[in-house]
C-alpha cells in the first residue's frame, strides 16, 4: 500500500508540473493582438504623469510601465494600441477608468492586474514648426521641372505663405501644384499638400517670385536711324526674362541686315517695331512675276507699285493684262504669286 500511495503522489506532482509548463507555453504563444482574454497573471501597470508621443497611434508602452514575470505577456501588453491622437500639442487626460476600458476593448482580461494612475496624467502628441525651407525648395523644384529649365537658369525670391499650424514630427513628403508657363512667370501661385509619415498634415498655399536667366541680344554700340545692322553691332548678355520687352528679338538672324527706324542706344534689346527690313524691290521697278504650282511654272513681266522687303506682300501690275495683283517679294528681281 505504501508503495502504491508513493506512486500516486509522484504522478500527481508530475501532472502539476506539466500543467504549469503548459500554462507558460500558452502565455508564450498568445496571438498578436490577442483575440481571446489573456490568462490571469500578476501584472502591474504604472501610468506616467506626462507622456509625449510622436506617432498618431498611442500604445500602452507610450503611457505606462508594464511589469510582470512573463516576458511574453509583457511584450503583448506593451504593444497594445489604445487610441489615436490626430491633433498635435493637445493634451488628453488619462484616467484609470479610461485605461481599463481601452484594455477591455483590446480583449485583455483585467484579473490579477494592478493599475496605478496619477490624477493629473496626460498624453500629448509632439508637434513641430512646418519645414518652411523644405516646402520652398519643393516648390522651386516643381517650377523648374515644369519649365524644363536648368537650376542655374532659375531665379527665385522668398516665397509668401499663409499661416501654418504646428505639424506632427515625422518623415515629410510634399505634393506640389504650381500654375506656371514660360509666358506666365513673375508671381507664381502654388499649393502644397504636406504629408507626415504618409498622412496629410497640412495644406499650404502661397506665391513665389520666379524668373529665368537667358542670354539676350543687345546693341553693342549706338545705331543711327537708317543704318543697316551687322553682326559686329550686336552682343550677348545675361538678362532676366521678366525684364525683356514683349517684342524683344532673341535670335541674331532676325536682326542682321535690317535698318533702324530711329536712333538706338547701346545696351538696348532689339525689338521688332524699331527695325525695318532693307528694300529689295523699289516702287516703279520692273519685276518678273512668277507663278509656280506643282510642275507648272509661268513667268511674265510686271511693275512694282510700292517698295518691298524680303517676303513682304506688295502690289504689282501685270504689264500684259494691266491687272493689279498682290505678290510676295522673293528677291531683288522677282515677286511670287499664286492662283
Amino acid at each position: 500500500m505504501k508503495r502504491l500511495m508513493l506512486t500516486l503522489m509522484i504522478a500527481g506532482i508530475c501532472s502539476a508540473a506539466l500543467t504549469a509548463q503548459a500554462g507558460e507555453m500558452q502565455l508564450a504563444l498568445l496571438p498578436d493582438p490577442p483575440s481571446v482574454p489573456m490568462p490571469a497573471a500578476s501584472v502591474k501597470v504604472t501610468v506616467y504623469p506626462q507622456s509625449l508621443v510622436r506617432d498618431e497611434q498611442v500604445l500602452l508602452e507610450d503611457i505606462a510601465k508594464v511589469e510582470t514575470k512573463s516576458d511574453a505577456l509583457a511584450g503583448h501588453l506593451r504593444k497594445l494600441a489604445l487610441d489615436r491622437l490626430s491633433e498635435v500639442e493637445k493634451p488628453q487626460r488619462i484616467t484609470e477608468n479610461w485605461l481599463r476600458s481601452r484594455l477591455r476593448a483590446a480583449g485583455v482580461s483585467l484579473r490579477g492586474m494592478t493599475i496605478e494612475c496619477p490624477n493629473t496624467a496626460v498624453v500629448e502628441r509632439v508637434g513641430t514648426d512646418a519645414p518652411v525651407r523644405q516646402i520652398e525648395r519643393a516648390v522651386q523644384l516643381a517650377i523648374q521641372e515644369k519649365l524644363g529649365a536648368l537650376p542655374e537658369q532659375m531665379v527665385f525670391r522668398p516665397a509668401q505663405m499663409g499661416r501654418i499650424d504646428r505639424i506632427p514630427v515625422g518623415k515629410y513628403r510634399f505634393q506640389v501644384d504650381v500654375a506656371v508657363t514660360p509666358q506666365k512667370l513673375g508671381r507664381v501661385p502654388f499649393n502644397v499638400d504636406l504629408q507626415v509619415d504618409g498622412r496629410s498634415a497640412a495644406r499650404i498655399s502661397g506665391t513665389i517670385e520666379t524668373d529665368v536667366k537667358i542670354n539676350a541680344l543687345q546693341y553693342a554700340r549706338a545705331i543711327r536711324r537708317g543704318e543697316t545692322i551687322q553682326s559686329t553691332d550686336l552682343q550677348m548678355a545675361e538678362a532676366l526674362l521678366s525684364e525683356m520687352p514683349k517684342d524683344a528679338i532673341l535670335h541674331v538672324e532676325q536682326v542682321l541686315g535690317k535698318s533702324a527706324r530711329r536712333n538706338l542706344s547701346y545696351g538696348d534689346y532689339p525689338k521688332m517695331g524699331e527695325l525695318i527690313a532693307p528694300t529689295l524691290v523699289a516702287r516703279n521697278q520692273p519685276v518678273i512675276i512668277l507663278l509656280e504650282q506643282g510642275p507648272m511654272r509661268i513667268t511674265t513681266k510686271g511693275v512694282a507699285l510700292e517698295n518691298g522687303a524680303q517676303d513682304e506682300m506688295i502690289r504689282v501690275r501685270n504689264e500684259r493684262s494691266g491687272k493689279v495683283i498682290y505678290a510676295r517679294v522673293k528677291n531683288a528681281q522677282t515677286v511670287e504669286t499664286s492662283l
